[in-house]
């Protein structure tokens, strides 16, 4: 399913993919930064700066 298909934008669903992995994730639950998280959270947390500031694909 695409971003069209859901209706969001690519920086809304970046968004979601990174905080319901952080919601899961036990390392980047207890992080105040994104950019203390685990890896794969940090690659999502990049992809949702890259879609915010017009980088990202949708």
């Amino acid at each position: 399913m695409n971003a069209q298909e859901t209706g969001e934008s690519a920086v809304q669903r970046t968004y979601r993919l990174w905080f319901k992995h952080a919601d899961d994730c036990n390392q980047c639950a207890h992080n105040a930064s994104p950019s203390n998280g685990c890896e794969g959270g940090r690659e999502l947390w990049g992809v949702y700066r890259l879609a915010r500031i017009g980088g990202g694909t949708s």
